[in-house]
């Protein structure tokens, strides 16, 4: 997790669950012993399934995203959606359930500190080490 926001100076609100966290969880308890974070642990236990079985449990992976997936049922999507699903690897589709299921939207707010027309056109990038993230512009000669 990258904390550039807190960083920046972002206040955030308390994270949201996924739309699909419920259904998610359920579908990888169902499916995998491993934790529904760790997508090389679950890749590995379907690559360690014996063939039929492994077959099934990629395509049954392969229809859940598909079936949860508003990227792949909107949009200019909706006409290939299931093409592209298909042609997944089943380690991207490990990661686009995951990205589904446990992906948290953060909404935050962010407030200029500098009173409108002080910043010079440009600046240095080092020139955001001279103060704080909620702290107003500090110009150095």
């Amino acid at each position: 997790f990258n904390h550039f926001g807190q960083k920046a100076g972002f206040r955030f609100v308390t994270p949201l669950n996924a739309n699909k966290f419920d259904a998610g969880l359920k579908f990888f308890r169902l499916n995998f012993k491993a934790s529904p974070q760790d997508y090389m642990a679950i890749v590995a236990e379907i690559e360690a399934t014996p063939e039929p079985t492994r077959s099934a449990l990629i395509a049954s992976c392969k229809e859940f995203y598909f079936r949860n997936s508003a990227l792949e049922n909107t949009g200019a999507n909706r006409e290939r959606g299931l093409e592209r699903v298909a042609a997944m690897s089943t380690v991207d589709t490990i990661k686009a359930i995951q990205q589904v299921a446990l992906a948290s939207p953060m909404y935050g707010v962010w407030q200029c500190p500098d009173k409108k027309g002080t910043l010079p056109d440009r600046l240095p990038l080092t020139a955001f080490d001279w103060q704080g993230a909620n702290e107003p512009f500090k110009a150095r000669s």
